[in-house]
Order: C-alpha cells, then sequence, then structure tokens
C-alpha cells in the first residue's frame, strides 16, 4: 500500500482544520491518527487485511466528527464580530477604520487580524486603550474603493440590528 501517499493525504486533509484548534490540540489529535496509520502499516506487512480496512474505516469515522472549518467560519466570525462590537458598547471605544495602521491601535506587534465577514478583520485586543480596531484591507479616506463602503455600511448595519 502506498502509505506514505495516505499518510500525506490524511494530513492535508486535517491541516485545513488547524485554525480551529490550539496547538496542543493539534498535536494530540495528530497522534491518534499516527498511532492509526502505524497500526494500518504493520497490520498491512501482517498480510490482515481485515484490520487495515477497520483502520480506515476508524479514520473515516474520525473525520467526519471533527468540524469542517468549511462550516465553522461563519461562526468563529460572528463571535469575532460580536466581541469587538461588546467591547465598543461596553467600554464605549473608537472604532479605528482602515489598513494595516490599524493593528497600531490594537497594541499588537505583529499584525494579527481575525476574520468577521464581508472581507473586514478586528484585531486582537492588547492595550487597555478604548479603540476597537477594524481592518478593511487597503483603503484610505481619498482611495476607499467601493467594498470598503459596503464593509463600512456593513458595519453600521451589524451594529443598528444588535441595538434594536
Amino acid at each position: 500500500m502506498p502509505w506514505e501517499d495516505i499518510r500525506l493525504c490524511l494530513f492535508t486533509e486535517l491541516a485545513y482544520r488547524d485554525r480551529l484548534y490550539t496547538e496542543e490540540q493539534i498535536r494530540q489529535r495528530n497522534a491518534v491518527f499516527t498511532e492509526l496509520l502505524d497500526e494500518m502499516r504493520q497490520y498491512g506487512a501482517a498480510g490482515d487485511a481485515e484490520a487495515v480496512i477497520s483502520r480506515f474505516q476508524q479514520i473515516i469515522l474520525v473525520l467526519q466528527a471533527l468540524p469542517d472549518a468549511e462550516y465553522t467560519d461563519r461562526m468563529l466570525e460572528q463571535a469575532n464580530f460580536d466581541h469587538a462590537c461588546l467591547r465598543h458598547h461596553r467600554e464605549d471605544t473608537i472604532v479605528v477604520l482602515g489598513d494595516s495602521h490599524v493593528n497600531f491601535f490594537s497594541g499588537n506587534e505583529e499584525l494579527t487580524f481575525l476574520p468577521i465577514g464581508q472581507n473586514i478583520n478586528v484585531c486582537p485586543n492588547s492595550t487597555p486603550y478604548p479603540f476597537t480596531p477594524l481592518h478593511l484591507g487597503p483603503c484610505l479616506a481619498y482611495s476607499c474603493n467601493r467594498q470598503s463602503h459596503y464593509a463600512i455600511l456593513y458595519i453600521l448595519h451589524q451594529q443598528h440590528e444588535k441595538d434594536k
């Protein structure tokens, strides 16, 4: 059997979901799959086809039980949006809109953005200063494109809906 190809396919599929887990969870998850693959290889070498098929079925069952990033993206975006709006409302923060400079207002040393939908990102806040930084991509006051206008309208609409 092409064991290395099977391993590469499996871990490529798992890597697609990595952003849903902590590093420790990824390590534990990968250890489980590595153990199953090692058992498959041992049973294959021993000529035990039923045991190999059983391990394949276990891998497929576990993969089907894992959340798919495609379906969780919207929930994560909504949670990021809700967190940013909640901080804005609770602490009466100033909303900072723009490109990479918004990261400065978050207090982060590196560019870090969390998606909140409609190609808008929020910066995780690590400063006590009253800012809610929203990353709209390359957009300056004199050169905002239509997408940025829609993004601003989307933010205002979402906040209005939550205030009702």
